[in-house]
C-alpha cells in the first residue's frame, strides 16, 4: 500500500513525461520488464483520455504494472485503490475523489514506473491531478527561468502557466517575476537591476498548491546562495483528499502544457 509521506523526500525524484524532449533528444522512457512487488494489493484504473497518450507503450506499462503486483482494470469501481484522472474535473476524479480512493497524475504514473516505489501522489504537487485552466491574474505577468534544466525546466515552466503566468524564453525589463535556485544564476543582477520580482522555485510550487500568487516577501522563497529545497518536493496537504476542492470553481479558462524543446 502507499507509503506515509513524511519519509518520502530523498524518493520523490520526478522525471519528463512520456515523448517530451530532453536536451534536443526524445527521452527515452525506459520500462524495467522485471520489477520487485513493489504494487502488491493495488487495483488501479487509468482515465481513458490518458490511454490515450500512452498509446505506443501501453501494453509494456500495463505488464510492468502487473507484474509489481497491481491489478490493472478498465473502470472504475470500489475495488479500485488508485485512480489515475486526467484533471481534477475529469468524471473519474470525482468519483474516487467522492469515494476517498487515492487519485493520481498521469505523471505519477509515469514517475512510478520509472521510481520503481509506490509514493504517495500527495508528496509533490506533480503527481497530483492539475486543476483545469489557471489561477486568474490581473493582467499579462511574465516569469523567466535561469539555472534549471531538462525535467525541471519543464515541470516549472508547465506550472507557471497553471499559475497564469506567460512564459518568456528571454529575461527583458517587461518580465514580472524571475525565478532561479541560487544567486549565482546567470542573469540574476541583470534581474535585480530590472527591478523584477525575484523568487525561488519554491514560490511558484507554493502559489500552484495553494491556487493563489503568494506575496514575493516570504522569507523562503528569497533567493540566496544555497538552494532552499529539490524542485518537486513541495507537498500537498492530506485535506485536499477530505475537503471539496476549491481550485475548479476558480480556475480561468483551460491552457494547454507548454511544450518547451530547447531545454
Amino acid at each position: 500500500m502507499l507509503k506515509c509521506i513524511k519519509h518520502l523526500k530523498k524518493s520523490t525524484k520526478i522525471y519528463p513525461p512520456y515523448g517530451s524532449k530532453s536536451n534536443k533528444e526524445i527521452y527515452k522512457f525506459v520500462i524495467n520488464p522485471s520489477p520487485p512487488d513493489y504494487l502488491t494489493n493495488e487495483t488501479i484504473v487509468i482515465d481513458q483520455n490518458i490511454l490515450k497518450n500512452i498509446e505506443k507503450v501501453y501494453n509494456e506499462i500495463i505488464d510492468h504494472l502487473q507484474k509489481a503486483g497491481a491489478t490493472v482494470c478498465d473502470n472504475y469501481s470500489q475495488n479500485v485503490t488508485i485512480a489515475v484522472a486526467e484533471s481534477r474535473s475529469s468524471y473519474l476524479y470525482l468519483q474516487a475523489f467522492r469515494d476517498g480512493k487515492v487519485v493520481a497524475s498521469y505523471r505519477w504514473l509515469t514517475n512510478t514506473i520509472l521510481r520503481i516505489k509506490n509514493i504517495s501522489p500527495l508528496s509533490t504537487v506533480i503527481d497530483y491531478p492539475y486543476p483545469k485552466g489557471g489561477i486568474p491574474v490581473d493582467g499579462a505577468k511574465l516569469f523567466h527561468l535561469s539555472a534549471y534544466r531538462d525535467t525541471e525546466r519543464y515541470f516549472l515552466t508547465v506550472i507557471g502557466v497553471r499559475c497564469g503566468l506567460i512564459y518568456s524564453p528571454m529575461l527583458t525589463q517587461k518580465v514580472t517575476f524571475f525565478i532561479c535556485p541560487t544567486t549565482a544564476a546567470v542573469n540574476y543582477t541583470m534581474a535585480l537591476n530590472f527591478d523584477v520580482e525575484v523568487v525561488n522555485h519554491v514560490w511558484l510550487e507554493e502559489s500552484f498548491r495553494n491556487w493563489v500568487l503568494h506575496k514575493t516577501s516570504r522569507q523562503h522563497y528569497i533567493v540566496k546562495e544555497q538552494q532552499y529545497q529539490q524542485v518537486g518536493e513541495t507537498q500537498l496537504s492530506p485535506s485536499i483528499t477530505t475537503e471539496k476542492n476549491r481550485n475548479e470553481s476558480s480556475a480561468s479558462p483551460p491552457v494547454a502544457d507548454v511544450v518547451i524543446a530547447d531545454y
